[in-house]
């Protein structure tokens, strides 16, 4: 590390116990653009570094991305790479340093300039006490947080992240991603007309006009045009009418208006859509928001919610009786009442008809339990629409941050179709037992979702296990390992 670029970014205020924090200011207009793309060989092995980030695995990352850095440090993709890595295993400084010695050396090149800009917003964002580690946000305090000044940190990083914003959207201006962030920049410091400026342009392009009028509205607020803040609002919903957070967002509009009954009309929209996933059919009616929040009630007691359930069975048809189980599932607010796995019975029951919006459900950000009563659903109605389904979802489960408990889709694939379900566990317990960070230095090591794999597996017959195995392709090693794994 250069001496220059270290005391560049801490200066120490020996009048205090802790220190300012102080970033380079790149004069970029100065410098070159000395880019130098890697060969596909070392593009390749960063792609690995990249996937094992993608999967939470950023200890893995650092150990790729590291070796190659090292051994590659003449172009410019192993810095970026290497540096993001660091950062997303915790280590934000060490991260920060290697991209700024990155445009020390290759100068104002736009990928460094804008993975530098993700680093400095997302500590603006977390302060001094929180990491985003492998899908976990872990927060720290005292001596084990970063040793400045929070409101100093926060301040240093969201200003030379603008700085770095405005010359990256000079010399790249059709880059939307990097414009966004300069709009809420702009917005997060009070500069709201700057702000709409650039929103404005965003408004014109599909894939962000919703999120760019949204801010336009917010911005009208700030500056109190509250009649220019509603008409964007307003606006909003006639592109996306059921968006909760939309909906949300107005409410509140109407709250700061003391529009009470504004404010209410719209509260019960957004919780209504809340509960209610775009794709069901279940429109909004007193009748059906009544019904919905008691079902969301944490005061309404359970045999009131069973005889509510019990009534809709006799009176609705089987479509919004579909969507009435599939509402009490997704609002995950009965757990342990009993009431899930009623609504699951009941769907289990109507079978096929209830499958196409249960498949849709499990893609959509539902809890992990969820999950589960929904994969209970698929493997007890054994319908063939379901396979592709649970082979799609499979993978997802390795992935999931160390946090949850994962769901029990690998029982339920095994129970739906032995054969088969067994033959897709064991595709993906060949890549756990190939893992060569099996001792990972991560503070979330061991506590990942590996382990139900291995549970079904170890009810069944182990030579069968054994020879689907082998039948796939496991090395001696992989079945040593397995039987390992299967017999603890």
């Amino acid at each position: 590390m250069k001496a220059s670029l270290y005391f560049s970014l801490l200066i120490i205020s020996w009048n205090s116990f802790s220190q300012d924090f102080k970033r380079t200011a790149f004069d970029y207009k100065q410098l070159p653009n000395n880019y130098v793309k890697c060969d596909d060989k070392v593009l390749t092995e960063l792609d690995n570094a990249i996937n094992a980030v993608n999967t939470y695995n950023s200890s893995e990352a650092v150990l790729i991305a590291k070796g190659t850095y090292e051994s590659n440090k003449n172009c410019t993709e192993t810095h970026v790479i290497y540096g993001m890595c660091l950062f997303r295993n915790g280590k934000l400084l060490e991260g920060l340093t290697i991209i700024d010695s990155a445009i020390e050396k290759f100068g104002s090149v736009p990928d460094l300039i804008h993975q530098r800009v993700v680093m400095e917003l997302e500590m603006y964002e977390n302060g001094i006490g929180q990491k985003n580690i492998d899908g976990n946000s872990m927060y720290t305090s005292g001596k084990n947080a970063l040793p400045f000044e929070e409101e100093q940190f926060k301040t240093e990083n969201l200003n030379t992240a603008l700085s770095d914003l405005e010359y990256l959207t000079s010399i790249v201006p059709n880059d939307f991603n990097n414009l966004y962030m300069l709009g809420r920049v702009f917005q997060t410091k009070n500069e709201f007309e700057k702000s709409n400026v650039v929103f404005e342009k965003l408004s014109k392009i599909p894939d962000y006009s919703l999120e760019a009028i949204y801010n336009m509205a917010k911005n009208y607020n700030g500056l109190k045009q509250f009649d220019k803040a509603e008409k964007e609002y307003l606006s909003l919903l006639e592109i996306t009418p059921k968006n909760p957070d939309i909906l949300r967002a107005i409410a509140r509009f109407y709250e700061e208006q003391n529009n009470t009954e504004q404010q209410d009309i719209y509260e019960k929209l957004a919780y209504f859509h809340t509960c209610v996933p775009e794709f069901l059919d279940l429109a909004y009616t007193p009748e059906n928001f009544e019904a919905i929040s008691i079902f969301g009630d944490g005061k309404i007691a359970a045999k009131d919610k069973f005889k509510k359930l019990e009534n809709l069975q006799k009176d609705q048809p089987q479509e919004i009786l579909i969507d009435i189980c599939l509402v009490i599932l997704n609002i995950h607010a009965n757990h342990g009442s009993g009431l899930e796995s009623e609504a699951t019975k009941i769907l289990e029951k109507i079978g096929k008809p209830a499958l196409e919006k249960t498949h849709q459900l499990l893609f959509t950000n539902v809890s992990t339990c969820t999950v589960s009563n929904l994969g209970e659903i698929m493997a007890t109605v054994k319908d063939e629409s379901s396979w592709d389904v649970f082979v799609e979802y499979l993978p997802n489960i390795t992935n999931m941050p160390s946090t949850l408990i994962p769901p029990n889709i690998p029982e339920l694939i095994i129970k739906y179709d032995e054969d088969r379900g067994l033959k897709e566990v064991l595709k993906i317990t060949k890549g756990l037992l190939s893992k060569e960070d099996k001792q990972s230095d991560s503070p979330f090591s061991g506590l990942g979702s590996d382990y139900v794999f291995y549970m079904p597996l170890k009810k069944m017959n182990v030579q069968k296990v054994i020879k689907v195995a082998k039948d796939i392709g496991y090395t001696d090693s992989e079945i040593s390992l397995l039987k390992k794994e299967i017999k603890d």
